[in-house]
């Protein structure tokens, strides 16, 4: 219906970042970035979010004093793929 599909790549506390690390996981992620690449599909890297294990305060979801700072970011990112430039892939 004309909508446009984006994916981002979301902060991981270092628990979960070793665990998408293994061969198996490397070996999936070529896979899958291959279909993207196929489909036209775009990441969006949030370069300018910079963090650490502690803005994780139970190894899964970003602090709340972290949470919006990340979505704004977020935003501005997919803002900017959607511009007539494409400034940022």
């Amino acid at each position: 219906n004309g909508g446009t599909l984006y994916l981002y790549e979301m902060p991981l506390h270092s628990i979960q970042r070793d665990i998408f690390s293994s061969s198996r996981a490397l070996e999936n992620k070529a896979v899958f970035e291959n279909w993207i690449t196929s489909r036209n599909i775009r990441i969006i890297y949030n370069h300018d979010f910079y963090y650490t294990d502690k803005d994780f305060p139970d190894t899964w979801h970003l602090g709340k004093d972290r949470r919006d700072e990340f979505t704004r970011l977020l935003f501005n990112s997919i803002e900017k793929a959607q511009s007539p430039h494409r400034a940022e892939k």
